[in-house]
């Protein structure tokens, strides 16, 4: 694309960024119209707009810095305020002097809370010593009462322990029959081994008796199955010559797996290559499917590239529009949100200013009545001849009466908060809106630099939003377009390249074709004769497996079965020699157990007689388990401990409490009840003390923290104010710094115009830079004016005739493409055109005009006229003549003179 429009122009992309359009109408602009416009042609042709942006962006960090230096001075103020929420205002103390002032500083503050701080700290030491006093005395108290408590609980403890051993006495005789039963227990237990054998030898009998009647039977059992055994083993001896006929059919099956083998695998082989060559064949039916499809692609896509192509480059002038709307809205945004924000906290403040009133008429109520009410109470207790603690009168003609219901210390103090709270909501509502106020102020300036009407912002806001909208709609589409062009791009350098691929694989499927068929003609034919070989149900490998593995089945049915009835017929004959074997040691078995219980029961009637038991039912009475002993001797051992125990306790506390009385504790209770509510009472002091200190600390560290904060910002706010008035021209002249730079320009400009002028205007004239200030405070310095030597004034360029200005404007014009080539490196203004003006002009101011052409052409330069004045044509060497036709369109042709 790049190299197709560098053909057609003959310009390179770096050449073309080279050509400096200076139009004439724009130096008659700049001859004749306000600084404004001036500023605006002097800043397109130099660039100096980064100047205007670096303004801007100082502007910008200079409001961001007010607003920062006037939040923290806000919340400076509003921690002082604080401090009449958070201290109790108290007599003498200088803080709420200060703070009850109209002015005051932060200085004064800390000072007067350093003052506080002190205060505090004193009655936080004395408060502390009285809590230790308190202490004290409640430990020696609560000491005295646990002595006594122990003694009571003593005296407790041997009642008790009198009831305890009184019970344990009655419970004597029931223990003296369990040592009994015990006893019995014990000696039954000595006999339990003898009974336990016996009783072994008897389930042993039984067991053998079991045993020998089972095996009797197994035996029968064995008997018959050796007899239908034996019948079956003579059925497959008899089968021997089918066996050896199933081993010869298996082993000439197996013979014949190598040549089937090779056949199934020629078989494979050729299937294979009829299946490539199906594949090869398709491969190039698709390949010509798809090189039509890519062709007709590329085609579209070529189409849709240069639509594409058309949309993208309407993007920089779209992005530039919406970056300035964008820029407008936000403006004017924050103006609306400050306006409403301004209106709601006014109406915050007239509601609180409201509450506030009310508050302060209750809280004067409410203060009256309290003072009556100290009257009265006062007056209750005044009598005849008494001095009043007030004035000292013996007298008292006229009591305050008792009022039915007075307000406390504490409703009032309520109350004076709640004012106090409500007082600084207000007073923070009204900074706020000051400060709303403020930052309105600024915006509506910016309004007024961007050309916004602040009169109507919503309205001007919706015609904003409505036209932002539709840029970002236009926009996104615009983008959209550009990443679609980037990717239709793309798309067709694929396509491209996917058609050569195409080609060449279709050349190499046509010779791997020619190759298959060949190879598969070969195979196929040497496949056939293998074929005749071989039985036509066994010529695959699958037909053989089946074949051998049912001849291998058959055979080892037969082997099997031969194998088998040879165990079986083993197994049978032990199976009863094992049985007749095993009968005859358990009937000797037998025979011994039955000796040994008899003996075993008459070892076990005299043991039972030996131990004084009559009968065996006694004995069996006598019986308990290991677990019951246990439980019973434990028992009687725990008894016989506790009881001891008890009686040694109760001599003990016999002799502790000897000549001792119980003590009364209700009234050590009182006392320490009086002193933990007095101790109560001082540690509340102390804690609401301690939490004043801890107030009035971080107040004051709050307070400090925050003014170095007010200074650093403001030192930062000032120096981005003052670097900010010096860029923009806040100054005596009225010039800012990218004025200033456009002033040396414009100077370079005069000198070099007038250079040109003097001679077009027979002296006459002389341009000069006016120094008068603009009115209503806007930027100056760019003023021009012009100097007649015929009069010796200077006049306004405005009083110039047409051809007078057509001369001063083509002297800037020549004068500005000097200044050009001399501040921009690598811009050679050589071609010149100039559209008209000559018409107004003299036969003597034309002539010298065409004079100062002709010298520029002699300088090296191609001066370009288009005008209808015949002096300039006969003047002009070579002429490109139009002449418009009435078929509807122009001719053209040269005129070489």
């Amino acid at each position: 694309m790049n190299q197709k429009i560098q053909d057609i122009i003959g310009l390179t992309k770096d050449q073309f960024r080279q050509i400096v359009m200076l139009p004439q109408g724009e130096f008659r602009k700049l001859l004749t119209s306000d600084t404004e416009n001036k500023e605006e042609i002097l800043r397109k042709i130099f660039r100096t707009v980064h100047f205007k942006q670096m303004t801007e962006g100082l502007n910008e960090k200079r409001v961001e810095s007010q607003k920062h230096f006037e939040a923290n001075k806000q919340e400076r103020d509003l921690t002082m305020k604080n401090l009449e929420k958070n201290l109790p205002a108290r007599e003498g103390s200088i803080l709420f002097e200060v703070l009850n002032q109209d002015h005051y500083n932060t200085h004064q503050v800390i000072e007067a809370l350093a003052k506080e701080i002190d205060f505090y700290r004193e009655q936080q030491q004395t408060l502390k010593k009285q809590v230790l006093q308190k202490k004290d005395q409640l430990t020696k108290s609560t000491t005295t009462y646990h002595h006594s408590k122990a003694i009571n609980d003593r005296f407790t403890a041997l009642e008790k322990h009198l009831e305890h051993k009184e019970l344990l006495e009655k419970e004597q005789s029931t223990i003296d029959i369990k040592k009994h039963r015990l006893q019995e227990a014990e000696k039954a237990s000595q006999i339990e081994l003898q009974e336990r054998f016996l009783k072994e030898l008897e389930m042993e009998e039984s067991q053998l008796q079991d045993q020998v009647k089972q095996l009797k039977h197994e035996l029968n059992n064995a008997s018959e199955l050796l007899s239908g055994v034996q019948s079956a083993f003579l059925i497959e001896e008899k089968k021997a010559p089918e066996r050896e006929a199933a081993h010869f059919l298996v082993n000439k099956l197996k013979d014949m797996i190598s040549e089937v083998a090779a056949l199934d695998k020629k078989k494979q082989k050729v299937s294979i290559l009829k299946q490539e060559v199906a594949t090869c064949k398709q491969q190039n039916d698709d390949i010509s499917s798809q090189t039509t499809e890519l062709k007709k692609e590329k085609v579209s896509l070529t189409s849709e590239l240069k639509e594409l192509e058309k949309m993208v480059q309407k993007l920089p002038e779209t992005s530039e529009l919406n970056q300035t709307t964008r820029q407008k809205l936000k403006v004017v945004n924050e103006c609306i949100s400050l306006s409403t924000k301004a209106t709601e906290i006014s109406k915050q403040a007239f509601n609180e200013e409201e509450k506030l009133g009310t508050l302060k008429e209750e809280y004067e109520q409410l203060e009256t009545r309290w003072i009556e009410g100290q009257a009265s109470l006062l007056a209750l207790h005044l009598h005849n001849g008494d001095p009043c603690p007030v004035c000292g009168s013996k007298e008292h003609p006229d009591l305050a009466e008792s009022q039915q219901e007075i307000p406390t210390k504490e409703q009032l103090e309520q109350k004076r908060m709640l004012k106090d709270q409500v007082e600084g909501i207000y007073r923070t509502l009204q900074a706020r809106i000051e400060s709303l106020n403020n930052q309105l102020t600024e915006k509506e300036t910016d309004l007024q630099v961007l050309g916004i009407d602040h009169k109507d912002l919503n309205s001007v806001y919706s015609d904003l939003e409505e036209a932002g909208q539709e840029l970002e709609k236009k926009l996104t589409q615009l983008r959209a377009d550009q990443d679609k062009f980037g990717k239709v791009r793309s798309k067709l350098e694929h396509v491209e390249n996917k058609l050569e691929e195409l080609e060449m694989t279709k050349e190499e499927n046509d010779n791997t074709l020619h190759q298959l068929l060949a190879n598969y003609q070969t195979e196929q034919a040497l496949f056939e004769e293998k074929l005749q070989t071989i039985p036509e149900h066994l010529q695959s490998n699958q037909a053989l497996a089946v074949e051998i593995e049912k001849a291998e089945n058959d055979k080892q049915l037969l082997d099997h079965a031969w194998k088998s009835i040879q165990i079986k017929l083993n197994q049978a004959k032990e199976q009863k020699l094992r049985a007749e074997t095993t009968l005859n040691s358990l009937a000797k078995q037998l025979e011994t157990t039955l000796e040994r219980k008899e003996k075993a029961a008459f070892n076990f009637k005299e043991v039972l007689l030996k131990a004084n038991f009559q009968s065996t039912e006694d004995y069996n009475q006598a019986k308990l388990t290991e677990t019951e002993r246990a439980e019973l001797k434990e028992e009687i051992e725990l008894y016989t401990s506790h009881l001891q125990a008890i009686t040694k306790q109760v001599a003990d506390l016999q002799v502790e409490l000897k000549g001792k009385e119980r003590q009364d504790l209700n009234q050590l209770l009182e006392l320490i009840s009086t002193l933990e509510y007095e101790l109560e009472q001082v540690q509340r002091s102390l804690s609401q003390i301690t939490h004043y200190l801890e107030s009035a600390t971080t107040a004051s560290s709050d307070i400090c923290h925050a003014h170095e904060k007010v200074k650093d910002a403001e030192e930062i706010y000032y120096l981005h104010k003052d670097l900010y008035d010096v860029v923009r021209g806040e100054n005596s002249k009225k010039i800012s710094f990218e004025r200033f730079l456009q002033i040396e320009f414009l100077e370079e400009i005069i000198q070099a115009a007038n250079q040109r002028l003097n001679r077009l205007s027979n002296g006459q004239f002389h341009l000069i830079r006016s120094d008068r200030l603009e009115k209503r405070g806007k930027q100056s310095g760019l003023s021009l004016d012009v100097f007649d030597n015929y009069t010796g004034h200077n006049r306004d360029v405005k009083t110039l005739s047409g051809g007078e200005k057509f001369n001063a404007s083509l002297s800037l014009a020549l004068g500005m493409a000097d200044v050009i080539q001399s501040h921009q490196g690598g811009i050679s203004i050589e071609t010149m055109f100039i559209d008209e003006g000559f018409g107004s002009l003299d036969e003597e101011s034309l002539n010298k005009a065409i004079d100062t052409l002709i010298d520029l052409q002699q300088s090296g330069r191609l001066i370009g006229v288009i005008s209808h004045v015949q002096e300039l044509k006969q003047a002009i060497p070579a002429i490109l003549d139009v002449r418009k036709m009435r078929e509807g369109h122009s001719e053209t042709r040269f005129l070489i003179k």
